[in-house]
């Protein structure tokens, strides 16, 4: 399309267009494409002027054409949202930004691909529905163009991602056109030889009924007219997908399918439509078992209106008939967008749709992207009733939906609350299946959802409310675990401890919540110690105090004396900021009369007696063959996470006659573990022995030996 005919067109009917705005986006989009060109061999420009020109078939403003032309700009070329914003204003460059977020999820699996590119397609559309129309707008195109692409296995994808996702989201907003050519041409790409046999019986089935429907026409339009009603009737003509569902869902024969042929009656006002099927109805059979239907008395979710039902007509020739005015077929064609006004301004609230609404919640309370599109599937695909409430307000549900489903439909307190209802005055379970026109009344008490209520449910809003409850359920529970054996090492530690008390430590500790603080202890980021010694400061940790009473142990009875150096009425102790441990250079620091504190050479407490060198004893170990007292060192280990690498090093542990005294998990993430664990060893040699066995594992990363508490 040129630059002139799209003006044109755009001012045809938005006159009040920014014609300057819509030249300069054409201009910019012209020159940062022009080197670029589609697998076809085509300039790439021709895309954004194609999706620009779907989008004017459906009179979409001005700003919507603009942000079409640009909408790859941002991701395919080294323009920037600031350089959109500065050239075309904040809403232009919101629609670009909305578009290319869409295109920027790069996960591994195709399936988590898909479903996270879908809920951020819901999220930047609930945001403006002009960026959906610019992307079904944009998916429409590729499709097009989607038979040059050489690979079968990339042409399958994007077809059925366009089947699942792009057709029943167009057919929720009324875009039947684009609805029923993007089926077609899934259709053609993922059922190529299906596709071209019903193509062509369609084509020849057309070409011959063509005068019988022909004077099928003039004889309804004459009934019409006879009975004082004006009316236009045209041939529907069916689509190839359509038909070959038909025979895939309900198994009839070709010719049973091409036999079934459709008229649309158009007239000018609602009254008129409901005179059209009595005449109609007056003058032929009706075909019995439930055909009628009234969408305009009860209109989808799209806002689709319209009377359909099925006849015998001349000869037994059965007809399928729609009755809606001329603005409803507009609608039809146009969707949402039927009845924008460019002079008032663009209306932008899509939360005004229930279905749009019922998206959002999915992706508040599913676990992850593919759940939310799981139940989402089962939000798309399903036949409506409609219930009332005991207020008199009309509400959708999907045919099965119980009162439970009803509940949660009202909102997620009544769901998590019902106990029954009244529905037309006799009292429900939670489980009775609601039918069309039924007038509920909930009943709530004090309950809580349970397994067994996902089975008494069938939308999937309900079950994704219901699952979401059960979750949190589960974590409380596990939080309160927590808090339990919070007390009780508090209690061990002598030390206060409150809940209100994790409000006081949660900036220091870097958590937004003490939820999120209790689940950071859960998953094994944050230990317990660190959270009290964080509230109480001068608490000693569980590790001093245990080798404190080792120390003593061994200072008390020796089997012989460990340290050479000191005299046998001698005291001491080993220090507990560097633990020396047999074999290592050692220095004696005189703590009072008789009373020593034994350190190694390289101990920093060391500085603080450099200026008193009276307190100074050179010592070293016993390192006779009598002296078996074990001695306690620590170790810090970081090793690759894993169910069985916990047992591996334990087992190490257990071979080299290690005693293990205690292990603690310091930090944890899904590459790596850093534990610090209290051993025993005889000596220096045995202690070199195990650190080397260590650093031999493949699992382990790292290890070395810690000094300090």
């Amino acid at each position: 399309m040129r630059q002139y005919e799209l003006i044109e067109k755009v001012k045809s009917y938005q006159p009040s267009a920014d014609e300057d705005a819509l030249i300069r986006a054409y201009v910019l989009a012209s020159k940062v494409h022009h080197d670029q060109r589609r697998e076809s061999g085509e300039p790439y420009f021709y895309h954004p002027t194609s999706v620009a020109q779907i989008l004017i078939e459906y009179k979409m403003d001005a700003d919507t054409i603009v942000a079409a032309l640009l909408h790859d700009t941002v991701e395919d070329t080294p323009t920037a949202y600031d350089n959109i914003e500065t050239l075309f204003g904040h809403d232009v460059a919101e629609l670009v930004e909305g578009v290319t977020k869409l295109t920027k999820i790069q996960l591994v699996d195709e399936d988590a691909k898909q479903a996270q590119n879908f809920q951020e397609l819901v999220l930047a559309t609930s945001k403006d529905i002009r960026i959906l129309m610019i992307k079904m707008a944009d998916r429409l195109h590729n499709m097009r163009t989607l038979s040059v692409c050489k690979k079968a296995e990339k042409r399958k994808r994007v077809a059925t991602e366009t089947l699942n996702i792009y057709v029943p989201l167009a057919e929720r907003i009324g875009l039947h056109k684009i609805k029923t050519e993007m089926e077609d041409l899934c259709f053609q790409n993922l059922y190529p030889e299906a596709y071209q046999k019903v193509t062509k019986q369609l084509d020849e089935f057309e070409a011959k009924g063509k005068n019988k429907l022909n004077t099928l026409i003039r004889m309804l339009k004459k009934l019409l007219l006879d009975n004082h009603l004006k009316a236009e009737v045209l041939g529907r003509k069916k689509s190839p997908y359509s038909v070959w569902k038909k025979l895939q869902t309900h198994g009839n024969s070709m010719e049973d399918i091409f036999d079934l042929i459709g008229l649309r009656v158009l007239v000018k006002k609602i009254p008129d439509c409901y005179k059209a099927l009595g005449i109609i109805h007056t003058h032929f059979h009706a075909i019995p078992g439930g055909r009628f239907k009234d969408y305009i008395s009860n209109p989808k979710d799209s806002g689709y209106r319209s009377l359909h039902t099925s006849i015998l007509g001349p000869h037994n020739q059965r007809l399928e008939i729609q009755i809606r005015t001329f603005e409803m077929n507009e609608e039809s064609d146009f969707g949402l967008v039927a009845h924008w006004e460019y002079k008032q301004g663009f209306h932008r609230d899509a939360h005004q749709y229930q279905w749009m609404q019922e998206l959002l919640e999915l992706i508040r309370t599913a676990k992850n992207p593919k759940e939310f599109l799981e139940h989402t599937k089962l939000a798309l695909y399903q036949d409506k009733i409609f219930v009332f409430s005991d207020k008199g307000l009309l509400y959708s549900l999907k045919r099965g939906a119980t009162v439970l489903d009803f509940a949660y439909q009202i909102d997620t307190k009544q769901g998590n609350t019902c106990i029954g209802a009244i529905v037309n005055g006799q009292k429900e379970a939670i489980s009775s299946v609601l039918h069309n026109g039924d007038s509920v009344r909930l009943i709530t008490g004090k309950v809580q959802p349970d397994k067994k209520w996902l089975t008494q449910v069938t939308t999937a809003n309900a079950k994704a409310q219901i699952i979401a409850n059960l979750r949190a359920q589960e974590m409380n529970k596990k939080r309160t675990s927590v808090l339990h054996d919070l007390s009780k090492s508090a209690e061990r530690a002598h030390v206060d401890f409150s809940k209100s008390d994790l409000k006081k430590v949660l900036k220091e500790l870097k958590y937004q919540s003490v939820d999120s603080l209790l689940d950071g202890i859960l998953h094994e980021k944050l230990t317990i110690q660190k959270v009290l010694k964080t509230l109480h400061p001068s608490m000693q940790s569980s590790f001093y105090q245990r080798t404190i009473g080792l120390f003593r142990q061994l200072g008390k009875k020796p089997q012989t004396a460990p340290i050479l150096g000191l005299n046998p009425t001698d005291h001491f102790v080993l220090g507990t900021c560097c633990h020396p441990v047999v074999g290592e250079s050692i220095v004696a620091i005189e703590t009072g009369k008789n009373h020593y504190s034994i350190h190694t050479r390289d101990c920093a407490t060391l500085t603080k007696y450099k200026k008193a060198p009276e307190k100074w004893v050179a010592v070293e170990w016993n390192l006779s063959q009598n002296n078996h007292n074990p001695q306690p060192a620590r170790l810090k280990i970081v090793w690759k996470t894993g169910p069985a690498t916990m047992g591996l090093i334990l087992n190490l542990f257990i071979h080299e006659k290690a005693q293990v005294l205690h292990m603690n998990t310091l930090a944890q993430s899904d590459k790596t573990t850093e534990i610090m664990a209290d051993i025993q060893v005889k000596d220096l040699s045995h202690l070199d022995r195990i650190i080397h066995l260590l650093k031999k594992n493949s699992k382990v990363i790292s290890v070395s030996k810690e000094n300090g508490q």
